[in-house]
């Protein structure tokens, strides 16, 4: 069961790899990540956010709020870059 679901949620990384992996400039990428959060509700929007569903969970991460977190932590490396 685990090792399924490790499989799967590495094919779907792949997968979103793959889409994004043709847009150039912080701004595109940036913009493929946020299109992908809105689309997805499964884990691999946690992961394409660096959490679990537990440390979402332990951090007050909702799952409706997940664009505004993302925003919160993509402005400060934007700024960076």
């Amino acid at each position: 069961e685990t090792r399924q679901q490790l499989i799967d949620a590495y094919r779907q990384l792949n997968e979103f790899r793959r889409g994004v992996a043709g847009r150039t400039g912080d701004e595109a990428w940036t913009e493929s990540l946020r299109s992908a959060l809105d689309q997805r509700s499964d884990n691999l929007a946690w992961w394409i956010l660096g959490l679990t569903n537990k440390t979402a969970q332990n951090l007050g991460v909702t799952r409706a709020a997940r664009l505004d977190y993302f925003d919160e932590i993509v402005a400060p490396l934007e700024r960076v870059a």
